[in-house]
C-alpha cells in the first residue's frame, strides 16, 4: 500500500499558516492599542500645556492689573489726581445733601468748665468754643417746633446728643423752654436718670442747632420728672420772654 507524501505534509503545513495569521491579527491588534494610547497620551500632554499656558497668563493679567502705576509704567499723575479731586467732590456733596448726619462729639481740649455753687443744683459748667451747627434741612425763616417726631424738634435732640457725647436714643428729654428768640434750654438725662444734664443750644440761620452750654445738675428739677418715669411722655412749654 502507497502513501502519497504532499498529503502527510498538508496538515502541518496548514496548520503552520494559521498559527501565524494568528500571531499577525495579535501583532496587529497590539499594534492598534499602542498607536491609540500614543494618540490618546500625546493629546492629553497637549491639551495640559494649554491649561498650564492659559492660567499662566491669567494670573499674569491678573497681577499686571493689580500692580501700583509706578510698575506698569504708571498711570498719568494729572489723571489720578484728577479722578480722585472726583471722588472727593462727590463724597463732600453728598454729606452736605444729608444735614441728618450729626458732627462726632469735640474733643475736651477747648472745653471751658466752671464750677457750679455748692449750695445750688449745679455741679459745673461746660462750653466748648469747637462746637459747631449741626446743620439742618429746613429752610428760612426758622420757626421752634416742640412737637415730638417734628422736624426741628428731632434736629434739637441731635444737637443736645452731640454736646453730651450720648447717643439720642440713650437720653430722655424732660422738658424743653425758650431762653431767647432763637435758643432754648433742655433738660435731660440718662435712660436711668444717673446723669442729668440742662443743655442750652442756639439756633444758627440756614446752618442748624448748636450748643451753647452744658449744665451738670445734682438732681431732676424738671417738673415733669417729679412722681413721672422715664417711660412717660414728654412736655414741652415756652418760658415767658
Amino acid at each position: 500500500m502507497g502513501y502519497d507524501l504532499e498529503k502527510l505534509y498538508v496538515g502541518p503545513r496548514s496548520e503552520k499558516r494559521a498559527k501565524r495569521r494568528r500571531i499577525n491579527r495579535v501583532l496587529n491588534i497590539l499594534i492598534g492599542i499602542v498607536f491609540i494610547l500614543i494618540i490618546f497620551f500625546g493629546w492629553k500632554f497637549l491639551l495640559s500645556n494649554d491649561n498650564k499656558q492659559s492660567t499662566a497668563e491669567v494670573v499674569e493679567s491678573t497681577e499686571t492689573n493689580n500692580s501700583p502705576s509706578s510698575e506698569g509704567g504708571g498711570e498719568d499723575p494729572a489723571v489720578a489726581e484728577g479722578e480722585s479731586d472726583s471722588t472727593n467732590e462727590e463724597e463732600s456733596a453728598v454729606e452736605e445733601e444729608d444735614p441728618a448726619e450729626v458732627p462726632e462729639s469735640e474733643s475736651t481740649e477747648h472745653e471751658e468748665i466752671t464750677d457750679g455753687d455748692p449750695d445750688s443744683n449745679i455741679i459745673r459748667s461746660i462750653e466748648n468754643k469747637a462746637w459747631a451747627p449741626i446743620g439742618t434741612s429746613q429752610s428760612e425763616p426758622h420757626t421752634i417746633v416742640y412737637d415730638s417726631g417734628s422736624v426741628d424738634r428731632t434736629e434739637m435732640e441731635r444737637a443736645i446728643s452731640y454736646a453730651v457725647g450720648y447717643d439720642a436714643a440713650s437720653l430722655t428729654v424732660w422738658e424743653l423752654s425758650r431762653q431767647a428768640d432763637n435758643q432754648v434750654a433742655a433738660t435731660i438725662s440718662t435712660k436711668d436718670n444717673s446723669h442729668v444734664y440742662r443743655v442750652y443750644i442756639e439756633w444758627v440761620p440756614a446752618e442748624g442747632w448748636k450748643p451753647l452750654r452744658i449744665d451738670e445738675l445734682r438732681e431732676n428739677d424738671s417738673k415733669y420728672y417729679k412722681g413721672n418715669s422715664a417711660s412717660e411722655t414728654v412736655e414741652t412749654e415756652e418760658a415767658e420772654g
